[in-house]
């Protein structure tokens, strides 16, 4: 519930800056942006991180942990080719996207953003690991890490990029470095 409420404060702070900030046609090519890559990343995902929840805390509670460390690989693994796969596809048909909703502009965002959607959804495999161990935490500490990143990258993104592509690079940053903090947590 505390990472839901973190993630939702951040959300509000974000969305408000962003939108005091730019006009109503780029707060919705931001918007459209945002939307077609949470819908690949729901798509992409394929219950690898249910899947991992499952299994995985079914091992550790057996005290299999070899068996645990195995499924872990192999999940691990299946993830980051789904998800490259995705965010390639997005890349690679972003042309393509942004001439069905006859918005040229859209294709850098949505470039940028296919690196967005594969770090996103490693952070969301880390989360998902978390759970499968009881840690749950540690996710509340990643969410505050990746909303105080986020916000702060973008205040200062304002002086260098104040553009769509600026709040991309920003989000793809911030996830990086909460995808960090979750590594060495979980080692």
């Amino acid at each position: 519930g505390l990472t839901g409420v973190i993630a939702k404060i951040g959300a509000i702070f974000f969305t408000i800056i962003i939108a005091r900030n730019f006009l109503p046609k780029e707060f919705g090519l931001y918007s459209l942006t945002l939307t077609i890559i949470l819908s690949v990343l729901a798509v992409s995902d394929l219950g690898i991180g249910g899947t991992l929840i499952r299994y995985i805390s079914e091992s550790v509670g057996q005290k299999k942990m070899k068996q645990a460390r195995s499924r872990f690989w192999f999940l691990l693994k299946s993830k980051i080719f789904l998800s490259f796969m995705s965010s390639l596809l997005l890349f690679f048909a972003a042309g393509l996207i942004a001439s069905f909703f006859k918005r040229p502009e859209l294709i850098i965002p949505l470039r940028i953003g296919s690196v967005y959607l594969f770090v996103e959804s490693l952070r969301n495999l880390a989360s998902n690991i978390f759970i499968a161990f009881q840690k749950i935490n540690y996710s509340s500490v990643v969410e505050i890490v990746f909303q105080v990143s986020r916000i702060s990258l973008l205040l200062i993104s304002f002086y260098v990029l104040k553009s769509v592509v600026g709040i991309f690079i920003v989000l793809s940053l911030s996830l990086i470095i909460s995808l960090l903090v979750s590594v060495k947590i979980i080692f």
